[in-house]
């Protein structure tokens, strides 16, 4: 098996900063980077991209995760609400829905993400010279046409 490489260390302060909230105008400040650099690297390196979105991913479940800590200690508070009878906070409890993040492997495979990128990369090219999108197949083994 062929080894893919690594990061570099730039990339890995980029997705560390980017996914910590900070401003992305900041972070290209700190980094010295600019968004060429960023378009760069999600075009032509499947490894950062893979590495930012199972970042992405795991902020995601992460938000997730402390949202559902969070409904248990709303249930804690809904349940004290119902005994003293109070309807408003009994409704607004009630209506307050979390789903779970979808998690897509493909997102973090090679193959995926240089599929993603050429649905992408097709798309734009469609809509920079007007035609009619061709290319929305998911199945690699039918033809466009």
């Amino acid at each position: 098996m062929k080894k893919i490489g690594l990061l570099q260390e730039v990339q890995k302060n980029f997705i560390q900063l980017f996914m910590d909230n900070y401003d992305l105008a900041d972070v290209l400040n700190e980094l010295n980077l600019n968004e060429n650099d960023i378009t760069d690297w999600i075009t032509n390196d499947p490894l950062f991209v893979s590495s930012l979105n199972s970042s992405m991913y795991l902020k995601t479940l992460d938000t997730y995760i402390k949202n559902m800590n969070l409904k248990r200690k709303a249930l804690d508070s809904l349940e004290r609400h119902v005994i003293s009878g109070d309807l408003d906070a009994i409704r607004l409890s009630l209506e307050n829905k979390e789903s779970f993040p979808e998690y897509d492997p493909e997102l973090f495979t090679t193959r995926g993400v240089n599929k993603e990128l050429a649905r992408k990369l097709l798309s734009s090219i469609e809509r920079d010279i007007g035609r009619p999108p061709w290319y929305r197949s998911d199945d690699d083994e039918i033809p466009p046409f």
